[in-house]
């Protein structure tokens, strides 16, 4: 879905529903978008796809790039 203003809004309805309990929005959304879960953004969290490409592509293999590892690690080299 790309409605921030709905976003934002059914985060706060699940946050309401909650009540006292621990609510977190995780965002599904491919490709990665920072903005999603940023200070005003609409979500708590999101998958890290990058991660998982990653993974995929290098747990499996007879090489392993340890530099491309903690790039995808690093957060904020991606925006967040």
């Amino acid at each position: 879905m790309d409605n921030r203003d709905f976003l934002h809004w059914i985060t706060g309805e699940a946050k309401k529903n909650a009540s006292n309990k621990p609510f977190y929005n995780i965002a599904e959304h491919f490709p990665e978008l920072p903005e999603l879960v940023t200070a005003d953004g609409p979500m708590d969290w999101c998958w890290h796809e990058i991660f998982r490409i990653f993974a995929i592509e290098n747990l499996g293999a007879k090489t392993f790039d340890i530099e491309k590892l903690k790039q995808v690690l690093d957060a904020k080299q991606q925006g967040y």
